[in-house]
Order: structure tokens, then sequence, then C-alpha cells
């Protein structure tokens, strides 16, 4: 499977040392400014340096499936932080040319969202991880090849064709649908959607607060952390995210606990429909 990021140089090497001086040490991480080490017991050593180069020692027998799971999410994350790219546990696509990232804790269906949104002809840009850029001054999302892992309940909700996915992930059970992962060029956001679960049975929307919607989207910042022991790239994610609040509508969704993914997109799509056609 090809790693997240493009330009990146990966190097599978016997042994990965202690930072001499790490500006933040904790939860199995050092950290400075250009070099993250993170130690997985059972897994691995994973060293990211610069931005652009990862080196990895991996556990004695560790099966290749699950150093593959390891390898798409904190390494990814590190390598964004030192390039200084804002990055969100969302899932981004393009419907209609319009720009959407899906926000929301775990389990609000981020993924299964992204998969109705692909199955209607968008185009999926990542899944779990969604780096911005600016582009001509607009937030812009960055393709980032994470691929949509999904469920088996996800499936059947969607009505999924088994040609269309690929084997079950034995670390996560959760199977890898087909996308075609193609984009290399950042696309406009238009909407940021954030998405939460609640006790009802009526999907529900609202428009929070500034301050409501500065603070989730701070708390979505993947493993942040590691900005700990990057002095000054917290405080230019605040102004980015400040400046995508001035440029970007954002949407809060709360969905029905056990309701229907089907519902959940026809619901947004219409949204996005109506949108276009006040344009």
């Amino acid at each position: 499977m090809p790693f997240p990021l493009r330009d990146v140089q990966i190097k599978f090497v016997k042994e990965i040392p202690q930072l001499p001086a790490p500006v933040y040490s904790g939860n199995l991480m050092q950290v400075s400014h250009d070099h993250c080490r993170i130690e997985i017991p059972g897994i691995g050593v994973f060293l990211m340096v610069g931005g652009h180069e990862l080196r990895c020692t991996a556990g004695p027998g560790i099966d290749r499936q699950l150093l593959e799971t390891y390898l798409q999410g904190l390494p990814v994350a590190a390598l964004l932080h030192q390039r200084r790219v804002l990055h969100f546990h969302a899932a981004s696509f393009v419907y209609q040319e319009k720009g959407v990232m899906v926000l929301g804790q775990s389990g609000a269906g981020k993924s299964s969202l992204a998969a109705a949104f692909h199955l209607d002809g968008a185009s999926v840009l990542s899944d779990d991880i969604t780096a911005l850029q600016a582009t001509d001054g607009m937030p812009a999302m960055m393709p980032v090849n994470v691929p949509i892992r999904l469920r088996q309940g996800i499936l059947t909700q969607l009505a999924i064709d088994p040609h269309q996915v690929e084997g079950t992930n034995s670390f996560t059970g959760k199977v890898t649908l087909k996308t075609g992962f193609t984009s290399q060029e950042n696309h406009p956001l238009h909407l940021l959607v954030y998405l939460e679960k609640y006790n009802g049975q009526q999907i529900l929307t609202d428009t929070p607060a500034p301050e409501e919607q500065f603070a989730l989207l701070r708390s979505e910042i993947c493993h942040w952390e590691m900005l700990r022991g990057m002095p000054g790239t917290e405080q230019k994610y605040f102004s980015q995210i400040l400046n995508l609040l001035k440029s970007v509508p954002f949407l809060r969704i709360r969905r029905p606990e056990n309701g229907h993914v089907v519902r959940l997109f026809q619901f947004l799509k219409n949204y996005c429909e109506s949108g276009q056609k006040n344009e």
C-alpha cells in the first residue's frame, strides 16, 4: 500500500536512538522542532525528520498489515506538523466541484458519509486525515492517500458490492473501499461539516458561535500533543484556523445515535445542492 504522503523518503533501519535533547517527551514520544521519535511496543520505532523523511524499525515478526496501519497514522501527522501543514481528523471529498471536509469524534460517521458521497460520484481526497494549505489565499484541501475503511454494517447500509472493497484488516476489523485516489492537486474548501451523535430522532443543524467553532476545530487537530515540542507551530495553526473560519461556512449536524447513514447522506446532499442553487 502506498504511503499517504508523496515526497517522503522511507528507510527501514536496525536501530533508532533516543533524541539527545527533545523539547517534549511523553507518552512514548520525543519531539523537537524537526525530529519526532515514536516508540510503539510490539510494533516498532518511527523517526520523522524535517517533514520529508521517515525511518522505521519494525518489531520482530510484526504483521505487515498491522505495520501499514500504524504507518498511516502517527507518522503522517508528525510529518505534516514538521511541515507546519494544518491537518485534522477528518474526511474530505469533492462533490459537484465543491470541496467538503467532515469532522467529528470517532464513530460520528465521517468515513461512512465520505463513502456514500463517493458512491454518488464524489472524488474522495482522504479519510481520517485532511490537510489544508492556502491556494491563492484561500483554504484548500491537500490530497492525503488514506483509504476509507468501513465496518460490515455500513457496507450493508450502503449496499456496497463486494467487488468494491478489499480484504478485511485483521487489526481493525474493517474493509477498505476502492476509491481510486488519483488527485495530485489541492482543491478549494467550500464547506466545513462537524458531525455529532445525539439521542433523538431528527437530523438537526446549527451554526455554532465563532468561539465554539474555533474550539471544535482545535480539538480535531491530529495529535496536537506533538506541538508541545514544536514552538511556534501551534500559534501558526491558531492563526490559520481563524482565517479558515472567516472564509468557509461551518455547519454542525446532529444525527440520531442509531440513524441510517443513507438518510444522513441524503440530508447533506440536499443541503449542498440547495446551496449551489442559491449562489
